[in-house]
């Protein structure tokens, strides 16, 4: 009886060791996962549109952007299995790097701006779910492309910031748009003048989080900033994620977090995928997260309580750099974080190809040297039930 109760004392020991180290920073380890959506038709491939969520929160909107032939004006719906084309009467014209955004408010959605066939534009642009309507504010932003728009749930108000006007100059304006008109926003400390950066509304800390863009010199930035209805804070951790420009950021519904994923960063298009937990940045470990890419639309799917990702400019399988047209998922909750990144040193970027399958073979080595500690315990347990047996002979 003594060596039957060791060796189930040994097995019991022996599975609640394996289970309470199992690894936690492997790939899908808490059940997040990125799925790649195959539907029957899908928008053309391009960067640079403007992406969110549908104005009654039931789907995911897409307009325009810049494809393989040109400025677009199209408008697409996602219902989250099929992608349709809608057709409505009136609609903006074509343009690239529009800032677009849901106003939780008003409950359509927001477009400002972008780069057209003539340069810079300045028009307003409202998605009730059927049509494009153009606003007339008497007062308006000064014409723009890739500035960044998101909602402000302390203000109930669209947040606006930043760009570049038609001459070149980058801007560090603040604007709110109240449903009607535009009002420039009055702040003692503005973040540095930027282009092509990622901006979400954070609504469960009720702020707006900025991050990245590119400055004035082309460098690549990696600061971190908060919008709390009236004034702008640096909130850059002291570990902080790799400066970068049009990455993809939105809200995860499952824990109420914002991710960030890729963009193009120094010397290579990211695959990355980053959260905010409303104080730090921390890296989240996944398999089968899309290519790396830059421009990529990417918004909220309320209804279903996940995120989607819409093309960009990426590298296809022959390490050619294209417009992508393919569709991703992201459904929470996140895995624990890896180790946290170090700050880069920023120089002029040149974009290279990646390795193939290189994050998965990160992941798989990570995985492996994980083990290392449970198959040791399991080693000594099964060295202490070897013991238990030869002291407990003489007891049969």
């Amino acid at each position: 009886m003594a060596v039957r109760g060791g060796l189930g004392i040994l097995i019991l020991l022996l599975g609640i060791g394996f289970e309470a180290l199992q690894p936690i920073t492997t790939a899908g380890a808490a059940g997040g996962a990125w799925t790649q959506l195959r539907p029957p038709v899908w928008p053309p491939a391009r960067e640079r549109a403007g992406m969110a969520t549908d104005s009654g929160g039931q789907a995911v909107v897409l307009f325009g952007g810049e494809g393989n032939a040109g400025l677009l004006d199209d408008t697409w719906i996602l219902d989250g299995t099929f992608w349709a084309q809608r057709r409505p009467s009136h609609a903006p014209p074509a343009r690239a790097g529009g800032a677009m955004a849901r106003d939780s408010a008003t409950r359509t959605v927001l477009l400002f701006g972008g780069s057209g066939a003539h340069g810079a534009v300045d028009d307003t642009w409202i998605w009730e779910g059927a049509n494009w309507t153009e606003q007339h504010p008497s007062v308006r932003p000064a014409a723009r492309s890739d500035p960044v728009l998101a909602f402000d749930n302390a203000t109930g108000r669209m947040l606006l910031f930043g760009g570049v006007d038609s001459r070149g100059t980058l801007l560090n304006d603040t604007w709110a748009w109240n449903g009607a008109t535009w009002e420039e926003q009055s702040v003692a400390a503005a973040p540095p003048a930027r282009k092509a950066a990622s901006m979400a509304g954070d609504d469960a800390r009720g702020t707006v989080l900025l991050f990245g863009g590119i400055d004035a010199r082309g460098v690549f930035l990696n600061d971190t900033w908060t919008w709390d209805g009236a004034r702008w804070d640096d909130r850059t951790p002291p570990v902080f994620l790799a400066g970068r420009e049009r990455a993809s950021l939105a809200v995860d519904p499952a824990n109420q977090s914002l991710v960030l994923f890729g963009g193009l960063g120094l010397r290579t298009l990211n695959n990355d995928f980053w959260n905010w937990n409303g104080s730090t940045w921390s890296s989240l470990v996944q398999a089968g997260r899309p290519p790396g890419r830059q421009g990529a639309g990417m918004a909220t799917d309320l209804a279903r309580g996940r995120i989607v990702l819409f093309g960009g400019e990426g590298f296809n399988e022959r390490s050619e750099l294209v417009l992508l047209d393919d569709t991703w998922t992201w459904s929470g909750p996140a895995s624990p974080p890896a180790s946290a990144a170090s700050a880069p040193t920023l120089t002029a970027p040149t974009v290279a190809a990646p390795t193939p399958a290189a994050a998965p073979a990160v992941a798989a080595e990570r995985s492996r040297s994980s083990m290392v500690l449970p198959l040791a315990v399991g080693l000594v347990l099964i060295g202490a039930g070897y013991v238990l047996r030869r002291r407990s002979t003489p007891f049969k």
